[in-house]
């Protein structure tokens, strides 16, 4: 199979981790497939084996603008170029434009849809005009957790009638990732996007700092627009001993980071998938979630989960994560276990065969059928 797998959008965080995942996996499951990857970046880990041939395209500022168009291009000319059977695409923007083979796109989440107050106005209406063409183009949607699928199904019936799969992400990359001799200890919390609560993290600290062996707080992540912000309410509470507050971080630093922690606080309100809660289970630590759909989906109860999103419960939740018997992370490590990125390649390939098969027998059928 002659694959293009755009990965323009794949430049760092969460979307950076699936597209080296996959193709990081790609050769082992596959090897006779013949992968091409479209990248704006070289700091992406891809695999050096000469399997995936990547192509570079610059793509000047702003990104969301000029994406969809240099993209487009590029990949239409590339899949010319080799042939190709098909297209993958790391998040649902598709290329505009005629592209000789069928487009199967990746489906994170609709929280831009279901929570628009979280996006500014700029980048609702970039998701919205480039999302929204390749939800009318995809023969196939890739989605990476039920709820999710539910989600586009019900928001955008009109892919009923392509071919929608769940595909989990894997986690296994955890397992090669830098460790301190020493490790850091201490607790991990993300604040690089505003659904991941960040602020009540902060005040469930302050209501437990009278516990005996309450680790320091290591928010990631942060932007310099949030950082001040929340300096103030960290100093207003007397925990500046207590929280550090730290930029995003190199990979190998942030993998040092996650690796040495002993608890990954994960309250998101909304989430596609929640890899730092698998990730922290892969590796054995304690993690703290949200109720939100798709964690508890993935987690399938084995993250020490709050009721509802109150500092009330977190707290609660907290309490009882700090409490938590090897056991129970045993067993948490080996459900997390199940997630791993040769599986996640079969289950695209799979979806990605079943798009090929479909549009052939589309294509073979006479006028009259």
């Amino acid at each position: 199979m002659r694959v293009i797998v755009d990965c323009l959008a794949a430049t760092s965080g969460g979307i950076a981790t699936v597209a080296e995942g996959l193709l990081g996996a790609w050769s082992a499951v596959a090897p006779d497939d013949d992968v091409h990857v479209v990248v704006q970046t070289d700091k992406l880990r891809l695999p050096d084996d000469g399997f995936v041939q990547t192509h570079y395209l610059r793509v000047p500022a702003p990104d969301l603008v000029w994406r969809p168009i240099l993209g487009s291009r590029a990949i239409a000319r590339l899949v010319r170029d080799c042939r190709a059977d098909v297209v993958l695409t790391i998040n649902p923007a598709a290329p505009i434009g005629r592209v000789r083979a069928p487009i199967v796109i990746a489906v994170e989440d609709l929280r831009h849809e279901l929570q628009p107050e979280q996006f500014t106005g700029f980048r609702r209406l970039a998701r919205r005009m480039a999302y929204g063409w390749g939800y009318r183009v995809a023969a196939g949607a890739l989605c990476i957790s039920e709820r999710t699928r539910v989600d586009l199904l019900r928001l955008h019936p009109s892919l009923s009638e392509a071919i929608v799969r769940v595909v989990y992400l894997g986690a296994d990359h955890v397992l090669r990732w830098e460790r301190d001799p020493i490790p850091r200890g201490g607790a991990v919390a993300f604040a690089h996007h505003n659904n991941k609560r960040v602020e009540m993290v902060i005040e469930a600290w302050a209501q437990l700092s009278s516990l005996p062996g309450l680790p320091k707080l290591h928010i990631v992540g942060l932007g310099d627009g949030r950082a001040a912000r929340l300096e103030t309410l960290i100093a207003e509470r007397s925990l500046s001993d207590r929280i550090a507050l730290m930029p995003f971080l190199p990979a190998a630093a942030f993998e040092r980071l996650m690796t040495g922690a002993e608890l990954i606080v994960f309250p998101s309100d909304f989430e596609g998938f929640g890899l730092p809660a698998v990730e922290a289970m892969t590796l054995g630590i304690p993690v703290v979630v949200g109720p939100d759909p798709a964690v508890v989906e993935v987690t399938a109860g084995l993250a020490t989960t709050m009721t509802e999103w109150t500092t009330v419960s977190l707290v609660e939740a907290l309490s009882r994560a700090l409490a938590q018997p090897q056991s129970t992370l045993e067993s948490a490590k080996q459900h997390a276990g199940e997630f791993t990125w040769m599986r996640a390649v079969k289950g695209t390939r799979s979806l990605l065969l079943e798009v090929l098969a479909d549009v052939s027998h589309t294509s073979d059928r006479s006028p009259s059928e």
